[in-house]
Order: structure tokens, then C-alpha cells, then sequence
């Protein structure tokens, strides 16, 4: 698998690109650039390890539809990011729902809490912003061709944003559409979808960007990263190839089902064949 190209997608390079200490400076690219935040410092709560992302996915399975990176800012504000290859049922609920626990799990966290909680004991005060990236391979929002999407506590009469003592948005949700490519996307974006989807870096991209172009190369790569890739990609080509099995056998079953319908109506074999596609052969042996 030498020569074939993985794209960015994968679990293990999105790991190792954005949760991996030692290239933070890309992950605070990334945020500021999606987020528009103001930010220098970055911690990865969930920092990439071979080992460690080697025996989760042993765990789990090789093939997973999501990647998580978890960042605080020197805020404490917490930062998601994943990354959605499918679409699914109530992914927006799922996505609200996956930020709004982030927020809450600090509740009471003595590490992060206010200065001000040594004197009064207010557990609320170690609640902190949070920003939820989600990086998707679908169109989540029909309604117009912008590729991100960023959703906020407001107050629709007053046009006032719900913020903190510190005047920082309490929540954030936040959605990059890679299938929305226009020539109207703001340059950073651009060339983050081109990343992400797998297209040649160009040159008038910022140096963190070209880096992680870098960094996935399948050469760079180390010899335990390479064999994951290669059977996490095989993995999903199996996948693939159930799924396109179960679709044509379900297409298949759905044509007989009307044949035989159109057959106890007393139509024509012609007339059956032109409508569902299926051979005049396969039509009469369902009298038979």
C-alpha cells in the first residue's frame, strides 16, 4: 500500500496531526482558524500515543466513523473536535449532546476551578466555554453552499450573545462541510478542505498547513502507523463492499416484489420487464 494515498481522515493521522504535543502549533492554527479565537496556548487532554491509540482501537475496532480531540486554552476553555465520515440520524442532537457533557465534566474540578471557589465553595465556578468542532463528510445544511457553520447561546430580541464574566461565549457549536467547496470560501478554510479531502497543497497556504500535508505522507509515517492504516483501510473497503452487496440485494428483492404484484394484475411480461429491469426469464419463474 505504499503508493496509494491515505487522506487526513483516517483515525490515526487526525490523532497524529492534532492531538499529538509536539505539532500544538497546527492544532492552534486549526482553531483559530475555524473558531476566530484569539489563542497562542493549547493543552491536549488527549494526547496521540502509537501505543496507547493501539490498544483502544484493539478494544473497540479497527474501523471507527469518529476521531476526538480534546484541548483546553489557557482559559480552561475546552475545545472537541471530530470528525463525522457518515451521516446518521439525529447527528445535530448528538452533537449538542457531546459538547453539552464536556461542558459539564468540570463541574466541581478542584484543578480548574476559580480562585474565587476557595472562599465561597462554588462548584460552578470551574464551568468553563466550550467550542465543539465537527468536521463532516456530508452536507448537514441544505440551505446554502457556506461550508461552516458556527451556532451560539443568543438572544434573538435583544441581539445580545450569552456570555461569561469574562464576556467569552459560554457554548459553541461549530460545523465544516468538506463536500461545500466554492470559490467564495475564505482562503484558510479552502485550504482546509483541500487538506481534509485529500487535494494538493498549494502553495499560498500557510506553513502549518503545508506541515500537516507533511505529516500524513504515508513514507513519514512509522512502521506500527502504517500497519494500522493498512488494515483500518482494508477494513473499511470491506465495509464498503457489504453495503454496496446489501443495496443492490435489496434493490434486487424490491424488483421482484413488483413484478410479482404486476404479474397478479395481469400485465404483460414486456411491459414488467420494462418497468422493473429484471430478465422476462427471472419474471415467469415467479408463476412457476
Amino acid at each position: 500500500m505504499s503508493n496509494q494515498k491515505v487522506r487526513p481522515v483516517n483515525d490515526i493521522l487526525f490523532k497524529k496531526v492534532f492531538g499529538s504535543p509536539k505539532y500544538r502549533h497546527i492544532l492552534i492554527g486549526f482553531i483559530k482558524d475555524i473558531l476566530d479565537l484569539d489563542i497562542e496556548e493549547v493543552t491536549i487532554e488527549n494526547p496521540y500515543n502509537i501505543d496507547t491509540f493501539y490498544q483502544a482501537t484493539k478494544e473497540k475496532q479497527l474501523l471507527q466513523t469518529e476521531v476526538d480531540v480534546l484541548a483546553r486554552l489557557k482559559d480552561q476553555s475546552l475545545v472537541t473536535i471530530e470528525i463525522q465520515l457518515r451521516a446518521q440520524a439525529y447527528f445535530k442532537e448528538r452533537a449538542l449532546y457531546y459538547a453539552a457533557e464536556k461542558y459539564i465534566s468540570n463541574y466541581g474540578r478542584e484543578d480548574v476551578a476559580r480562585l474565587e471557589k476557595k472562599k465561597t465553595g462554588a462548584k460552578y465556578s470551574s464551568l468553563y466555554p466550550v467550542y465543539g468542532i465537527n468536521i463532516l463528510e456530508f452536507t448537514l445544511f441544505k440551505e446554502d453552499a457556506n461550508p461552516l457553520h458556527s451556532f451560539t447561546l443568543y438572544d434573538n430580541h435583544q441581539e445580545l450573545h450569552f456570555v461569561d464574566g469574562n464576556n467569552s461565549r459560554l457554548f459553541t457549536l461549530a460545523f465544516l462541510e468538506l463536500k461545500k467547496h466554492t470559490t467564495k470560501t475564505q482562503k484558510h478554510l479552502r485550504y482546509w478542505i483541500q487538506y481534509f479531502t485529500g487535494e494538493k497543497v498549494v502553495e499560498s497556504a500557510p506553513s502549518y498547513i503545508k506541515e500537516a500535508y507533511q505529516i500524513v505522507d504515508y513514507q513519514n509515517l512509522e512502521r506500527e502507523e502504517r500497519t494500522m492504516i493498512d488494515a483500518a483501510e482494508k477494513a473499511r473497503e470491506d465495509l464498503k463492499a457489504t453495503i454496496i452487496y446489501a443495496e443492490r440485494e435489496g434493490k434486487h428483492l424490491k424488483q421482484l416484489e413488483i413484478a410479482k404484484k404486476m404479474l397478479e394484475k395481469g400485465l404483460t411480461l414486456d411491459l414488467i420487464s420494462e418497468v422493473t429491469g429484471l430478465d422476462q426469464k427471472i419474471i415467469r419463474s415467479l408463476n412457476e
